[in-house]
């Protein structure tokens, strides 16, 4: 049995929902037997999660008080209501395992999130479990900021480790040296090589382009992006009408909007969608984009929407540091479809460069990229837990 803590989990259209989310699924196409713990139900899984309603978090004034008090010793976030009200069904259910089954219980917790980890770290220990660590961003501790006292018991007690990038894996070996990760990529789902198969693009007089994702205020560098867009409508050929750029999230950009627009550069805002119309919207656009921030935080990631898109396999437009672990990623995975500018260096712009290649990839051929699958990263998740597992077996 794994037991598995998750706040985030599909329908939520967030990067932390969807590792836990290939994980179930891949356990139920083998037949393993799990116990999800999420706020989140889906009807295939309903016999399967221990869900119990989620209480409101506290927000305001006592939520910075509560946050500004606990600081060294623990993050605070939003599930962090949630995760106590598990608390107590989470260390039973491990506690009867154990007791039936005769072994220690494996118990798999993912960021972002802390409190997923918190949770699970604590119900591992007074339960004598083994506990499974997957960090898909830079913790406090990880980032280089002073590590949080529950943040370091947790890491500590962690009989394993998964990353989901090469640098990511190289921060927590300098910051948390007792962690020995290993990466294990996101993976393309399923579902986004079924949207590509699903909605071929057609040609039509505006080139469609689309971003969905977070934007993240003043760090992800849309604005210059924006800017370089609207230079390359500038240098189009007479034959196309303009550029239809779609933005879907749950930011609210109508100043942006107002500063860029013009008759043939037409900004689209739509609100936050489920995973299913986000493919969807991905796999009918001529191009997508992909936009990464400059913060270490950022560098170091690989944007779950990344696997999606080369899933759909329409082409991509990345804006972003050029030795971000996202671009250097989909170079290697999608050589041939995707266009590279790099956001911390002006001078390479050139608008009618951008401009032709935006133009050619109207019409082109989908091109899926089917590896790494999700499937096989949620095997070596498994494997990962049953080596650590049997050298533990081994030790005693």
């Amino acid at each position: 049995m794994l037991h598995i803590v998750s706040y985030s989990f599909p329908p939520d259209n967030v990067p932390a929902a969807h590792r836990p989310g290939h994980l179930v699924r891949y356990l139920e196409s083998i037949g393993h037997p799990f116990r999800l713990y999420t706020r989140q139900v889906k009807e295939f899984e309903k016999s399967q999660v221990a869900s119990p309603k989620e209480d409101s978090a506290n927000k305001g004034r006592w939520h910075h008080i509560l946050i500004t008090i606990l600081h060294p010793f623990m993050e605070v976030d939003k599930a962090l209501p949630w995760g106590v009200s598990i608390l107590p069904g989470l260390w039973v259910n491990l506690l009867r395992d154990w007791i039936r089954n005769g072994k220690r219980p494996d118990i798999w917790a993912t960021s972002p999130g802390v409190t997923n980890l918190y949770i699970a770290g604590i119900a591992a220990l007074f339960s004598g479990s083994r506990l499974h660590v997957d960090l898909r961003d830079a913790i406090r501790g990880i980032n280089g900021k002073p590590m949080p006292f529950l943040t370091w018991v947790t890491l500590r007690y962690a009989y394993s480790c998964s990353v989901v990038t090469d640098s990511l894996a190289l921060m927590v070996e300098k910051r948390a040296t007792f962690l020995k990760p290993k990466v294990i990529y996101n993976g393309v789902s399923k579902d986004a090589v079924e949207a590509a198969q699903a909605h071929p693009p057609k040609d039509r007089g505006w080139i469609k382009i689309s971003y969905v994702g977070a934007i993240y205020g003043g760090e992800r560098p849309y604005k210059s992006m924006l800017s370089a867009l609207g230079a390359a409508v500038e240098q189009l050929d007479k034959n196309w009408v303009g550029i239809e750029l779609i933005f879907v999230g749950r930011e609210n950009i109508s100043s942006v909007v107002n500063e860029f627009q013009t008759g043939s550069f037409r900004i689209v805002t739509r609100g936050e969608v489920d995973k299913n119309e986000a493919l969807s919207l991905s796999a009918v656009s001529d191009i997508n984009i992909v936009l990464i921030g400059s913060a270490e935080g950022h560098r170091c990631g690989i944007p779950l929407k990344v696997f999606d898109l080369i899933g759909v396999g329409r082409p991509i437009f990345y804006y972003g540091p050029l030795d971000a672990d996202g671009c250097l990623f989909l170079q290697r995975s999608a050589p041939e479809h995707i266009y590279v500018l790099d956001s911390e260096n002006s001078t390479q712009m050139n608008a009618r460069k951008l401009a032709d290649w935006l133009s050619k990839q109207v019409g082109v051929p989908t091109r899926p990229v089917t590896q790494p699958d999700a499937d096989t990263q949620s095997k070596k998740i498994l494997h990962l837990l049953s080596l650590r597992s049997d050298l533990d077996s081994n030790r005693t």
